[in-house]
């Protein structure tokens, strides 16, 4: 088996294999038929080849996407495990060239599970709602301004805020004609809205993600996925210290967080247990991750079912918490 690392950029790939050597080529459609007639050229096929990659911002999509059409296994993996892994090794030079060579060792030594990419309406939705993240940090930015703003300015910033705010409308309408127009995606809407604290925005955003459930085995899997399980720290001077691992999607796990704290504040269901974890000496924070994670949880289970919430199913598990 032969194994081959990609070190990618905005522009550029770097290429390392055994059989191939090093090689340089753009990131883009041109340059990556220049990356396919090499593996054949070097004998590197579909059944003898196993590439991996970061996966570094949206830059490695394309290649990623590409190969995989093309029949071959590609590995995505998270930037921080290739960086851990250097750590080991003790690696002192950092050079494009020495980091796909680096990813080719992970590979051979990790063998890391094979990427999926995700069907259209996933990569749709999860485009979108990308850049309403975007034009929501652009409205913030704009109404700070607007706070300490001149007779000069403010005009301009007001018509700034306008046009930010009819943007985000139109995106979010497009998302949700995304979901009009596939029965299946309407459907899970559907039940994810039964949720506390989660409406038709919340659910646009946890459909980008579960929109293909399988890829998860477990809640926990998906928890994970989105960067939101607990690092356990229990030496030294982190001894005790818990925090989240922050590994995963940062977008959509801010988004989480308002839809989470509406609930904890404002739900009847939730309000109750929300106050009784701060009597508890939580800080409201640290509740509000545990309430992400309880979304998370009652939405996979919610769609693995294909049953809306049950109230009364959450409300036994809580007696149940408190007898035990």
């Amino acid at each position: 088996m032969h194994y081959l690392g990609l070190d990618i950029s905005k522009n550029t790939i770097d290429v390392y294999s055994d059989a191939g050597g090093h090689l340089k080529i753009d990131n883009t459609m041109q340059g990556i038929q220049e990356l396919l007639a090499h593996l054949q050229t070097n004998g590197l096929n579909q059944k003898n080849t196993q590439i991996c990659c970061e996966a570094t911002n949206i830059y490695y999509l394309l290649v990623a996407t590409t190969l995989h059409q093309n029949g071959y296994a590609v590995s995505v993996v998270n930037p921080l495990a290739i960086k851990g892994y250097a750590k080991m090794k003790l690696k002192r030079i950092k050079t494009d060239k020495q980091d796909s060579k680096l990813i080719a060792e992970f590979a051979e030594k990790e063998n890391p599970p094979t990427w999926q990419p995700n069907n259209e309406a996933s990569t749709a939705i999860q485009s979108l709602h990308r850049r309403t993240e975007q034009l929501n940090g652009l409205l913030v930015s704009e109404k700070n301004r607007k706070e300490t703003a001149d007779e000069y300015t403010k005009a301009s910033i007001e018509k700034m805020i306008e046009t930010i705010e009819e943007e985000l409308e139109k995106i979010r309408d497009k998302i949700q004609t995304i979901i009009e127009n596939d029965e299946q995606l309407k459907a899970k809407q559907k039940i994810l809205s039964t949720i506390p604290g989660v409406g038709k925005n919340t659910a646009q955003i946890l459909l980008s993600v579960l929109v293909d459930l399988d890829k998860f085995r477990t809640a926990k899997h998906l928890i994970s996925y989105l960067g939101l399980s607990p690092i356990i720290r229990d030496s030294g001077k982190y001894k005790g210290v818990q925090k989240v691992s922050k590994m995963g999607d940062k977008t959509l796990r801010k988004s989480l967080y308002m839809p989470a704290r509406a609930a904890c504040t404002r739900s009847k269901l939730w309000r109750g247990w929300f106050n009784e974890q701060v009597a508890r000496g939580k800080h409201p924070k640290q509740v509000y991750i545990m309430m992400m994670c309880k979304i998370l949880r009652y939405a996979y289970t919610c769609l693995k079912t294909q049953k809306p919430f049950d109230a009364t199913m959450h409300q036994k598990a809580n007696k149940i918490i408190e007898v035990s």
